[in-house]
């Protein structure tokens, strides 16, 4: 299949996604329609002229192979292992926003890399510049990786795999891992009073986050999954980062005996769904934590 690229007006192409929204069709489909029916009346035109015997000149198509379309599925492998690079730090942020929120918006985006007192391992220096350019294939860029719509970052399709196939790592780079203390059992307990006030609103996930942190010593980074997994199970949503068996065990009997045995359940269903995500990331199993849900159902 061949690829071919077009410069349009950014209005024009504006227009465009918003039309192809409208009618569910692909960028894809409506290129092909629009370039077969080109064809086809050119065919047309081309045979009336010659019956005139105004025969045209021929024409041919010329047809960019772009040796930078997608790039970045070359250089992704290679900027998981580099934790200290801009690229995996802005991917990093975002993965982290996607599995908290479901999605992902520019503005917390920004705030997630421009933040380097609460967010140390996604922290960049010109983050504006740096996006610029995981946005674009051209030459001299990093390399295409997210694009927007209005104020919403996705990936790009064409390299949506490779980010996948590499979230794991990515959100759990070891520079910041490196830097987390051992978790102990005083400093869950403790997590988890201050995680049921931020969902209690009493106060925000930052200030929990600090809270933990200052209380108990706890790494910032690991205090802010703690508030994040009880949000989850509460809501009976998967969550990607993993606690340990004590904690675990704790916040979930900690639960049903808070908020009875409706959000009991959904806690269950969250722990369940991080089980089978982690077990499918080829990292081995999680046993104890299945341990953990077999004795508690």
């Amino acid at each position: 299949m061949a690829k071919l690229e077009l410069i349009i007006p950014d209005s024009l192409y504006e227009q465009f996604q918003i039309a192809l929204t409208l009618n569910k069709n692909s960028l894809d489909e409506v290129g092909e329609q629009i370039i077969a029916a080109y064809v086809s009346d050119s065919f047309m035109q081309a045979a009336k002229n010659l019956s005139v015997n105004n025969t045209p000149k021929p024409v041919t198509p010329v047809i960019h192979y772009d040796q930078n379309y997608a790039k970045a599925n070359r250089k992704i492998p290679a900027w998981v292992h580099r934790p200290k690079q801009n690229n995996h730090r802005i991917i990093k942020a975002f993965l982290q926003i996607e599995s908290e929120k479901g999605v992902v918006l520019l503005d917390e985006l920004v705030k997630r890399c421009s933040n380097k007192v609460d967010y140390p391992g996604t922290f960049v220096t010109d983050f504006r510049g740096n996006f610029a350019q995981m946005k674009t294939d051209s030459s001299n860029s990093h390399g295409k990786v997210f694009i927007t719509n209005g104020d919403i970052v996705e990936i790009w399709s064409e390299v949506y795999e490779s980010v996948d196939r590499y979230r794991y790592e990515f959100l759990n780079s070891v520079e910041e891992d490196s830097m987390r203390k051992t978790i102990t059992d005083e400093m869950v307990i403790s997590s988890y009073e201050i995680a049921k006030k931020v969902y209690e609103g009493k106060i925000g996930r930052t200030e929990g986050k600090l809270e933990i942190a200052q209380k108990t010593g706890m790494n910032e980074g690991s205090a802010g999954d703690f508030i994040t997994n009880f949000m989850a199970m509460i809501d009976g949503q998967k969550y990607t980062r993993t606690l340990n068996t004590f904690a675990t065990r704790f916040y979930l009997e900690s639960i049903k005996k808070d908020y009875g045995e409706a959000v009991f359940k959904n806690a269950i269903r969250a722990v369940t769904e991080h089980v089978k995500y982690y077990n499918a990331l080829g990292h081995g199993n999680l046993n104890s934590i299945q341990a953990v849900i077999d004795d508690l159902i």
